[in-house]
């Protein structure tokens, strides 16, 4: 992202929209990983660019597509939630 905060300092821009997603902070049940969004933040205020974080947790447009894998694969641990016709 460090040459895009550039080129958007140099459009006269101030504002981004960065999506967040739980399997990267959280890629093992447990143990977090900070680093790329660190990065982003830090290089974002070398170019004076705000941050909107769009979090996709676990639900984005119907889908639990952003829920980390350690979740999916243990429906014991972690059961679907069901309603009256499943």
């Amino acid at each position: 992202m460090k040459p895009v905060l550039v080129e958007l300092k140099m459009m006269n821009l101030n504002t981004i929209l960065a999506p967040v997603y739980w399997e990267l902070i959280e890629p093992k049940e447990g143990q977090f990983d900070f680093v790329l969004l660190d990065e982003l933040i830090m290089e974002a205020r070398k170019n004076e660019i705000k941050i909107v974080f769009l979090w996709f947790g676990s639900w984005k447009n119907s889908m639990s597509s952003h829920v980390p894998s350690w979740i999916k694969q243990n429906q014991e641990k972690y059961p679907r939630a069901k309603d009256e016709e499943v």
